[in-house]
């Protein structure tokens, strides 16, 4: 059903998906809708963590107000402390 809204122009999630797939030579996977070999397709997943990375990276090595932060962060994970549960009592809504 999303493939077919997709393909009658509607811009919906699948779309963006649609979008990647292609970009990145992965298009064949939209096409025939099976995603073939699982271990090729991980490479999507890998090169799409790549790309995010450098683009992250270029990102706050250009913008000023971040010249103290990547002294700080060099690597694109998520921070220990976001994954820590918090009593509700303690939050701050």
């Amino acid at each position: 059903m999303l493939k077919s809204l997709d393909g009658l122009g509607w811009q919906i999630w699948t779309s963006h998906v649609k979008a990647l797939l292609f970009k990145f030579g992965f298009g064949f996977v939209w096409v025939s809708q099976d995603i073939g070999d699982i271990d090729f397709f991980l490479q999507f997943k890998q090169r799409l963590r790549h790309i995010m990375t450098k683009n992250w990276c270029s990102d706050m090595n250009n913008a000023s107000r971040c010249s103290t932060y990547v002294n700080f962060k060099t690597i694109l994970n998520p921070e220990k402390y976001l994954s820590i549960a918090i009593h509700v009592l303690f939050k701050i809504i």
